[in-house]
């Protein structure tokens, strides 16, 4: 009886909304190690008139709220998250000059736990530099664009000395389809792919010897399917989602 009049009661205050989804998602995580792990829960959605998700909600099977996540806009401009997480409530905020971010505070119950700034010097160059919430400088980036399609970002970890070089190529779409990073010697090469509406379906990491990984949605764009794989180790996470 307590679920069917939590069900009606979700039904009543979604029928408040303009444009809500609904759906039951039923996660299966397993690995090569045997592993196998079932998790069932109730998602609910809902959009602003321009079509982005504003509020997130997210129950048990048995409909105990999780948590709720909400977006606000300021026109084009996202300015705040929130997230309730089992009573948890963590948020951070955005300012922008014109139409780019230049600072973005963290909050953790209302106290100011880290902050980031942006710089720029043109139209795409900038640094970015993260606090912590004392104040410290822990990692700082200097992005540099040599064209539109390709730019390099390099960073400083204070705390564990560490530098690291990104070169990124990017497609027509401002997608990024290759990556090369090099940290502290060592260097990785990432090539992306995506499908025909701008999902990414695969990423390979050196050549498939540090793994790869693989996308599968369904008709509403929905995640279904990951995989990671690499020489000695599979991880695979299916979504069943059935919409209401």
């Amino acid at each position: 009886m307590k679920k069917v009049i939590i069900i009606l009661v979700m039904f009543l205050l979604v029928g408040c909304q303009e444009d809500v989804m609904i759906k039951e998602v039923k996660t299966t995580r397993s690995s090569g190690y045997g592993d196998h792990i079932e998790v069932n829960e109730i998602i609910i959605d809902t959009y602003d008139k321009k079509g982005r998700i504003i509020q997130t909600e997210k129950y048990t099977s048995d409909y105990v709220l999780k948590s709720i996540s909400e977006k606000e806009y300021k026109g084009d401009l996202l300015v705040k998250v929130t997230t309730d997480q089992d009573g948890l409530i963590t948020y951070s905020t955005r300012k922008y000059k014109k139409d780019k971010i230049i600072e973005t505070l963290n909050y953790r119950k209302d106290k100011l736990v880290g902050k980031t700034t942006y710089e720029y010097s043109n139209e795409n160059d900038s640094i970015m530099t993260m606090y912590d919430d004392k104040g410290d400088i822990y990692m700082e980036t200097i992005t540099v664009y040599e064209d539109e399609f390709h730019f390099t970002a390099k960073s400083r970890f204070l705390r564990d000395d560490l530098e690291s070089e990104i070169l990124v190529v990017l497609n027509e779409n401002g997608d990024i389809i290759e990556s090369i990073s090099n940290t502290n010697g060592e260097t990785e090469t990432a090539i992306t792919e995506y499908n025909d509406k701008g999902y990414r379906t695969r990423i390979t990491v050196n050549g498939e010897t540090n793994g790869e990984f693989e996308y599968e949605y369904d008709e509403n764009d929905n995640i279904i399917k990951e995989i990671f794989k690499s020489k000695d180790f599979i991880y695979v996470q299916e979504m069943e989602i059935v919409y209401w």
